[in-house]
């Protein structure tokens, strides 16, 4: 889903014959999404649910929820036209929005091989006497989850193996682990999605770096046969991060080794919280995946997430916005302290607030310079003060948290008091 691509095919309805179908070019571009491309038009449609295509490699494709955005007239009569679709599945075709039902999704997440940091099918050995060298590879066994009684999650590590050739050159394995959603029941294609975008924001929160989906591919069953088919699917990634290479465990709040054995309980909990999560996590999340916000509106959205998360899981009743912030940050202070050097919990909740206030209500800023910093670091403390609440009601022990917080690279400046 991050690589562009572009299908010559041919394209028409559902109520269609593919004699009738026009020919066309179907574009995809990662952060621009996709665009199909007619030398003709669907007659009286400017609105579609479902397109259909064959493309060159004689792939059935389906294109889900388009509308033309351009029309254009040859002088020899011929007509142009560009239709935007939300989403394409390419390996089957499918009737429409109640017919997107599957068994399994397979996901490849960014930095999600970084995070597993599953390296024990390598054994490598030297010999540099007789500069001989021995790779031994056996693909480590995957982790099935039952996360629901109808849902599981499972680490599926895969690898592709050394090629020969007429003239070798070079051998390599390469491993790469999906993580796949598998469900007893067909399931809906957005109840799908809501899944596979709330284990990407566990990523981002264990990280503290944003989290994108590489790879997606999801698997149905046709009427009278037993196999699992795979549609892979490709929509829009709105901000694409610029990434690193790779991320260490000294670049993460929380490496998944911190919590291997008690993975399950904790991801089983995140599950479990989805909907209690949203009103405080999606605001968070929001400021790793929004590269362009202004730092003032990083910071609002930081407060909203600290406040939606002390209504949700301590106190619904009515506290004031200073309670609530002292609450959220005395309570794990211990395990962050260190690093912050919070030396008053309530004058840093009244700084929040006033913060807050200031730019809530577009109050004057008297020291411009001064505002932007402060304001800055107050955000990389929020970040890291939700990062830990979150964690930590997940069943994260505390003691794994203090450790990497205060060995984290993500966190020099901050122990340094570095700007």
């Amino acid at each position: 889903m991050d690589k562009p691509f572009e299908y010559k095919g041919k394209w028409f309805l559902p109520h269609q014959d593919e004699e009738e179908a026009v020919a066309g070019i179907l574009k995809y571009r990662p952060n621009k999404g996709l665009t199909l491309e007619l030398i003709g038009k669907f007659e009286g449609e400017d609105e579609i649910e479902i397109i259909y295509g064959v493309i060159g490699s004689g792939k059935a494709v389906t294109l889900y929820n388009s509308f033309i955005i351009k029309q254009e007239f040859m002088l020899s009569e011929m007509e142009m036209s560009t239709y935007l679709s939300n989403v394409c599945f390419i390996g089957g075709w499918f009737d429409g929005k109640s017919d997107l039902m599957f068994n399994k999704a397979k996901v490849s997440y960014a930095h999600l091989d970084d995070w597993l940091n599953i390296s024990s099918g390598f054994n490598i050995k030297h010999d540099y006497t007789e500069f001989r060298t021995q790779i031994e590879y056996v693909l480590p066994q995957f982790k099935k989850i039952q996360v629901e009684d109808s849902f599981s999650l499972t680490i599926n590590p895969t690898a592709k193996g050394p090629s020969r050739r007429l003239i070798q050159k070079d051998a390599s394995i390469v491993q790469k682990i999906y993580m796949v959603f598998e469900t007893k029941r067909k399931t809906h294609y957005d109840e799908y999605l809501k899944r596979i975008f709330h284990f990407q924001n566990f990523l981002t929160v264990a990280t503290q770096h944003p989290i994108f989906i590489k790879e997606l591919s999801m698997f149905f069953k046709v009427k009278g046969d037993s196999k699992r088919h795979e549609a892979k699917v490709y929509f829009q990634l709105t901000h694409i991060p610029q990434q690193k290479e790779e991320l260490f465990p000294f670049d993460m709040i929380l490496p998944y080794r911190e919590i291997k054995d008690d993975f399950e309980t904790i991801i089983k909990k995140w599950f479990g919280f989805r909907e209690q999560l949203e009103t405080s996590l999606h605001p968070y999340t929001s400021v790793f995946y929004a590269p362009f916000l202004y730092i003032s509106d990083k910071f609002l959205n930081l407060s909203r997430s600290l406040e939606a998360y002390h209504r949700d899981f301590i106190n619904g009743s009515h506290v004031s916005f200073v309670d609530r912030c002292k609450k959220v940050v005395k309570s794990n202070s211990r395990i962050y302290n260190p690093t912050l050097k919070i030396v008053s919990i309530p004058i840093f909740a009244k700084n929040i607030k006033n913060f807050r206030n200031d730019f809530t209500h577009s109050n004057p800023l008297t020291s411009r310079g001064k505002k932007y910093l402060k304001t800055h670091k107050f955000s990389e403390y929020l970040k890291v003060i939700m990062a830990v609440a979150f964690l930590v009601e997940m069943g994260v022990d505390k003691k794994i948290l203090k450790n990497k917080i205060n060995t984290s690279r993500l966190y020099v400046h901050m122990r340094h008091k570095l700007k």
